[in-house]
């Protein structure tokens, strides 16, 4: 079998691919920048292009999956140097870069840090002999369901509260989103006034709903729910609320204007339809039964 690296394996979402990649008996390591006891884990430095090519070379790295949170430049540059030393690597012959969310086009740049990033990375990859794919998932579904679903990620309330039965909505509502879980992807597509009238169904609860308009939104404004305003992330302190509120007003002009559906063609279900991924339905009432 091929072997496989994994930048940012260590968190979040690479600890989830970690586990898929560890479930499929793929030999792997995970690149880090710290040290570490674990036998899989190699560090490195991102800024030493020939170096990390080197350790492809020497692990035989058949495939990279980078994992990184593209919040800053320097996080950028970290995967650049990576996809150089891929194309540098004889043995590497596949990339997968830090995607994870909806197809980006040049006219969404402004709307998250992010996406300039990652359309930069695509263009790059496009100009080496690397295979590459582009993981679209659309939203997680971890942050409605944890932590009764389980999850790697560092959780915010998004959109919904399921305890607090409060929902804070981008525009109208009537945007259709896709959503999928960190453990199976492909997982459904539906209005966010679906996923809150699934949950009152389910839960038997009516929910406080906050509607957001497009205005606001451009201004960097949003109705944060109590533990993003708090800056809690799982109980530790994360963003602070203005920053918060500038990432999720910019993510909500993203839905408003249509942008985070995704092709059901190309879903997984459709291609692997062996598998039973979690719904917005499944995994709200998987959280009901455990409460």
């Amino acid at each position: 079998m091929s072997k496989v690296a994994i930048a940012g394996g260590t968190e979040n979402l690479g600890k989830a691919v970690v586990d898929a990649v560890k479930a499929a008996k793929h030999d792997y390591i995970i690149l880090s920048r710290k040290p570490h006891k674990d036998q899989h884990i190699v560090t490195v430095d991102y800024s030493d292009i020939p170096g990390l090519s080197h350790v492809l070379e020497k692990e035989n790295i058949h495939t990279v999956i980078s994992t990184m949170g593209l919040y800053t430049r320097a996080h950028h540059e970290s995967q650049m140097n990576l996809i150089e030393a891929a194309e540098l690597a004889s043995c590497t012959k596949r990339f997968i870069p830090s995607e994870f969310g909806f197809h980006i086009k040049e006219e969404h740049g402004d709307l998250q840090v992010s996406f300039p990033f990652k359309l930069e990375a695509e263009e790059r990859l496009t100009r080496t002999g690397l295979e590459f794919t582009l993981i679209n998932n659309g939203v997680f579904l971890d942050y409605l369901a944890w932590p009764q679903i389980p999850s790697h990620l560092r959780i915010s309330r998004v959109w919904s509260d399921l305890t607090r039965k409060l929902a804070a909505i981008p525009g109208d509502g009537n945007q259709m989103v896709a959503f999928g879980h960190t453990g199976t992807l492909g997982g459904d597509r539906l209005t966010l006034n679906q996923v809150v009238e699934i949950a009152e169904q389910v839960t038997g609860a009516v929910f406080d709903k906050t509607y957001d308009s497009i205005e606001d939104l451009s201004q960097g404004k949003c109705t944060l729910l109590p533990e993003v305003d708090e800056g809690k992330d799982q109980g530790n302190t994360i963003l602070p609320p203005e920053v918060a509120a500038q990432h999720l007003a910019g993510l909500g002009l993203f839905v408003t204007k249509g942008f985070a559906d995704l092709d059901p063609k190309s879903s997984i279900k459709n291609i692997f339809p062996h598998l039973s991924p979690w719904t917005v339905r499944s995994a709200i009432q998987k959280w009901t039964e455990m409460q």
